[in-house]
């Protein structure tokens, strides 16, 4: 997801699975987030309170900004004039003009903000860390110089997806 944003300069938030609902609204709302992708809790065990979708959907309304929440495939869809599923978000890609989406390529600067990383918010609200495009290239080529990933070879990652590293 993340170089989806990259490509159009658009900027990613992580958000914990393991988020409470008044994290998840205020991450996504200090972030001034649009859409809101949505995704599962391995850890749920079939407990609705755990679920993302679940939490999203408590504080939904309070997120004024959010004008669309998206629900990743095998997550359920629910009812909200806000939501849609994975495959109808794509759909509404379907027909948008690829000049549009060159122009917000071809006008990335390397210091705009790329991500926003929160911490864990262990002395109050988490805090938002701005990455630019600049940071994330500075990243991934110290990486590979220390890890080189090579075609064709597996990883695993153990990290959650709103990790840093793991991005």
């Amino acid at each position: 997801m993340l170089c989806c944003n990259q490509q159009i300069n658009a900027v990613s938030v992580g958000v914990y699975h393991t988020c409470s609902s008044s994290e998840v609204e205020w991450i996504v709302g200090n972030s001034d987030s649009k859409i809101v992708f949505v995704g599962n809790n391995p850890n749920d065990s079939g407990e609705k309170d755990k679920m993302p979708n679940h939490r999203l959907m408590a504080i939904l309304d309070n997120l004024k900004n959010v004008e669309l929440v998206v629900f990743m495939e095998g997550i359920e869809k629910l009812k909200h004039k806000k939501c849609i599923t994975w495959k109808e978000f794509l759909a509404k890609g379907k027909d948008v003009d690829s000049n549009k989406i060159l122009k917000r390529t071809e006008s990335i600067n390397e210091n705009d903000t790329c991500s926003l990383i929160y911490t864990s918010g262990t002395t109050g609200n988490p805090k938002g860390v701005e990455l630019s495009f600049k940071n994330w290239s500075f990243a991934l080529s110290s990486t590979q110089e220390i890890l080189p990933f090579n075609q064709g070879e597996l990883y695993v990652s153990w990290l959650p997806g709103a990790m840093y590293l793991d991005n």
